[in-house]
């Protein structure tokens, strides 16, 4: 008899829960090897991993807290309610029919109902799904939230996939309307939504952004974050960012960056879910300032709308909330549905099953995930010997030490991680912990993992049978080609079973080797490949970084972290943040290592325009290489001084300072290094409007680098030559030999300069080939620079699509996109465009005989760029200003005016621009009146 409710359990477990998924004839061995007292244990055994894998509850939730398995694809969207993005709504397959999920339908709340027929937005893989408890599972594969996303990367991965809510779900439907409500009506509302663990948060919060009402209001714009595996206000904003698709610009901070998403998008709900894991971090007194700054930015959105879900009995400070609302437990009628509608055939089978179901409900508080949990369990068992399991566990398990004192976000899941670690019997299975382990070291999982396990297999023999003992628990999951931890598991096994620093060492060498081999690779035809190679692990090495730099320092590290960030430096993703990391090894690091890590801390600096600090940086660099006689490498700083001066329009400077660099890398043998220099020299020379002596020097910096291979710097070299040619007008030019250097960008895997030199190319159409042809070039080159991550070159390109409106007659639609492009612009701080910007809308007033606006802003044009010597940018505005004296028969002061403007084209060989002040000075001679034509852009 024991033997076969043991089958059936086993069966049934199987049946239920999609990714444990046991063959029959796995659960036949298993259980016909059992005899005698041997079938008790194998009656606990799966009571204890069932009791596991019903309590995970981490980036997905334990929905109120039960879902329910359906082999139907998934209900339409209300007719009417929502605009459905057009993209392909798909689903995750489920077993094969002859381990089907039972199919069971949904008789209870109303709002469950609603809830169920919305559409919302996802992001998911193909096939009908199955659904538990948040968990979207194929057979072997199982999707879930994304891991934790680190700062210094930038993720081209596509954003989490959004939960559904939970089919299963009662005695909350007058809180879920209440809110609903304030959600459709109130402007700007703020919710909060708290309580202990396992009352349903998240289900509630799930249900509310699904109801009708806010799914009126926001469309498809409603966004489940999940913030279990983020630390700071930085990662959390990153994730936003990912959810909402945005990609973020080199060096731009993330949550100024969503803050700027959020002000130009439609009416946008964001439901931060699990905020105590950010708000109550470890280093909380640290990152809460940072935390309190995001949350006030999405309030400060007049269109943006705010939910969180924290275990805490206070919302967040910092911002006014519309309604905090603590989840109390079910009533005792609504716990007792959510029993039975799990274990539907309980009563028929007990005699007195009401008493003992009351009691039972009574002894867990109507606690929704304790019911939700011991209900699955309790399929085809004695309720009574449920009960006292649970309890002599728990009294057990619940004794383990917190992670903190001020916090018990992970006490419910403690005691499930904890019966499942007891169900491994980790003393008969050492090397299954220490697996576990190792791969809860990686926060985005192990990719590549039958490839990867095959290396671990070669120093632990036993590593495939590990594997197999940790997925038939529930500890581990395998998605496509990722083997994954969910993330309180991955917590908990950190806390209580790290792995031992033998096994620690393999985790490392796996991603020591994968730095070690791809990030050195230079731009070429390699340099794309070992970028793909690099970004799919990018957070795992972060992860492996931040582990060893506090367990296992080494010299090791200290290469692989330098070899790391110049990688991120050459893919336009500069960071410091695993600099950082180190920074408390350097003191002690050997000579060499101190001045390279200096070194390219301040090249990034520089990169994100920290140019003091960039400064500080590369001359403590400098002075280590020269104390230990490296003459190569202190030159090479001596450059790189001199370009931080050049982006700081020090240019007297920056001349003599990369003179002397370029006579050092000659002596030191670096021609390429010295040629750069040159390259840097006509790059001011060009910047100064001294476009003669820049074409001669930058031609012979390109000849130098091009004989000595540098593909990369030749082409930058012949960039520069095509800027001349076009500030002088030469257009046919300019264009032949843009098209040369962009070939050749994308050749060597360049795809952001080759945006940008998409972007110039577009400048010169709209100057020479009509507004149509620059339209559809400039929005190329707009997709490009968003694609690639920068957004000040994106604003750029609205700038000259602002241009190419003015310039052909299209004013209204110039306003719009100039001042928008001056907004952004100035938010980046890129004040020599944002003043262009201003240049033109003063233009534009004045082409409309609006002189006063039109003489306001081109004299604020002029202050900004005289400020900045921007002297093309001085003579536009003169030679505008003549232009509103002159329409107002001032001819003296145009004249005047038109002159100083003329003279300043000169001294910059600009021969075109200066010909057309004197054609407008001559004007100030004729009696009669009259209008000068539009202005150019330059």
């Amino acid at each position: 008899m024991l033997l076969t409710l043991a089958l059936s359990l086993f069966r049934s477990l199987a049946i239920l829960d999609g990714d444990w998924y046991y063959p029959a004839d796995i659960c036949g061995a298993v259980v016909g090897g059992a005899v005698g007292g041997a079938a008790i244990t194998v009656f606990t055994v799966f009571t204890i991993c069932y009791i596991t894998r019903r309590y995970q509850r981490v980036q997905q939730p334990i929905l109120e807290d039960v879902e329910s398995v359906s082999t139907s694809p998934l209900p339409p969207p209300p007719a009417g309610n929502l605009n459905i993005p057009p993209r392909p709504l798909q689903h995750l397959s489920v077993p094969s029919p002859s381990h089907s999920p039972i199919n069971i339908i949904n008789r209870a709340s109303p709002v469950a109902q609603t809830a169920s027929t919305s559409s919302f937005t996802t992001i998911s893989g193909s096939g009908p799904v199955t659904n538990i408890n948040g968990h979207f599972i194929n057979g072997d594969y199982h999707a879930h939230h994304a891991a934790a996303v680190y700062p210094d990367r930038v993720s081209v991965n596509p954003p989490p996939s959004q939960p559904l809510p939970p089919e299963i779900f009662y005695g909350r439907d007058e809180l879920i309307l209440k809110l609903a409500e304030i959600l459709s009506s109130e402007p700007r509302p703020r919710i909060s939504i708290l309580g202990a663990g396992g009352m349903g948060k998240t289900s509630t919060a799930l249900h509310l952004i699904h109801h009708e009402l806010v799914a009126e209001r926001y469309g498809h714009r409603r966004y489940f974050v999940a913030c279990d595996a983020v630390t700071s206000a930085e990662a959390l904003a990153f994730l936003i960012l990912q959810i909402l698709e945005v990609t973020l610009v080199d060096g731009e901070n993330p949550i100024t960056a969503m803050y700027l998403a959020l002000t130009r998008s439609p009416p946008t709900l964001l439901l931060l879910d699990n905020f105590e894991s950010v708000w109550d971090a470890e280093d909380a007194d640290s990152t809460r300032i940072g935390i309190r700054d995001l949350l006030q930015k999405i309030a400060g959105v007049p269109s943006a709308a705010l939910i969180v879900t924290m275990r805490a009995s206070a919302p967040p400070t910092g911002i006014v909330w519309k309604l905090s609302e603590t989840i109390p437990p079910l009533s005792h009628s609504s716990a007792r549905d959510v029993f039975l509608k799990i274990n539907h055939t309980f009563l028929d089978e007990a005699a007195d099953g009401e008493q003992v179901l009351n009691d039972f409900l009574q002894e867990l508080d109507c606690v929704p995930l304790a019911i939700t949990l011991l209900a699955q369990v309790s399929l085809d068992l004695p309720l009574a010997f449920v009960l006292r399991l649970w309890r002599e566990k728990k009294t057990s398990m619940l004794r383990l030490p917190s992670p903190s004192e001020s916090r018990d976000r992970l006490e419910s899941v403690d005691v499930s991680i904890s019966i499942s670690i007891t169900a491994l019997d980790i003393i008969r299975n050492p090397e299954a912990i220490q697996l576990l382990g190792m791969i809860c070291l990686l926060p985005d999982g192990l990719f590549l993992w039958q490839e990867r396990l095959d290396s671990i297999g070669k120093s632990y023999s036993t590593t495939t049978s590990a594997m197999l003992l940790l997925r038939k628990f529930a500890l581990i999951y395998i998605a496509g080609d990722k083997l994954g931890v969910l993330s309180p598991i991955r917590h908990f096994v950190l806390q209580y079973h790290s792995p031992d620093p033998e096994h620690t060492q393999c985790i490392y060498n796996i991603f020591w080797e994968l730095v070690d081999a791809y990030a050195p690779v230079e731009f070429g035809p390699e340099f794309n490949s070992a970028v793909q190679a690099l970004r799919l692990d990018m957070g795992n090495i972060a992860s492996v970084i931040d582990h060893a730099a506090r367990f296992h320092p080494s010299p090791k590290l200290v290469d692989i972290v330098i070899k790391l960030s110049r990688h991120l430096y050459r893919t336009h993703h500069p960071s410091t943040s695993v600099l950082h990391k180190i920074a408390h090894l350097v003191p002690n690091a050997q000579p060499r290592q101190k001045a390279e890590y200096w070194q390219i801390m301040g090249e990034i600096l520089y990169m994100q325009d920290k140019y003091a600090d960039a400064r500080r940086t590369l001359i403590q660099a400098r002075d280590q290489f020269l104390e230990i006689g490296d003459a190569l490498g202190a030159a090479r700083c001596l450059r790189s001084l001199g370009d931080n001066l050049r982006m700081q329009d020090r240019y007297t400077e920056a001349t003599d300072i990369l003179n002397q660099a370029r006579a050092q890398l000659l002596d030191a043998g670096d021609l390429i290094g010295s040629a750069q220099c040159l390259q840097s020299l006509g790059t001011i020379l060009r910047m100064q409007e001294k476009y003669t002596e820049s074409l001669v020097t930058c031609m012979e910096a390109h000849n130098k680098l091009l004989a000595l291979g540098n593909r990369r710097g030749a082409a930058q070299c012949l960039g520069s030559v095509a800027e001349i040619y076009r500030m002088q007008h030469r257009y046919q030019e300019a264009t032949v030999t843009f098209n040369q250097v962009r070939d050749q960008l994308i050749d060597i895997g360049d795809r952001h300069g080759a945006a940008r030199v998409l972007w110039l190319q577009g400048n010169i159409l709209r100057m020479h080939d009509g507004y149509t042809t620059a339209k559809v070039t400039l929005n190329q080159a707009r997709a490009e620079l968003l694609d690639v991550g920068d957004w000040p070159g994106a604003a750029r390109c609205m700038l000259s699509l602002g241009d190419n409106l003015r310039m052909h007659g299209n004013h209204a639609e110039a306003i719009v996109t100039l001042t928008e492009a001056r907004s952004q612009l100035l938010n980046f701080g890129d004040h020599r465009s944002a003043s262009w910007c201003l240049w033109s809308l003063g233009e534009i007033h004045r082409i409309q005989n609006n002189q006063a606006q039109a003489m306001k802003m081109v004299e604020e044009a002029d202050r900004r760029f005289l400020a900045i010597g921007e002297r093309s940018g001085d003579a536009c505005c003169r030679c505008s200003l003549g232009d509103i004296h002159l329409a107002h028969n001032r001819r003296a002061l145009a004249a005047e005016l038109y002159t100083q403007a003329r003279d300043i084209f000169l001294q910059m060989e600009s021969p075109h621009d200066a010909t057309r002040c004197s054609k407008r000075l001559s004007l100030c001679t004729v009696e009669s009146d009259c209008t000068p034509v539009a202005a150019e852009n330059t």
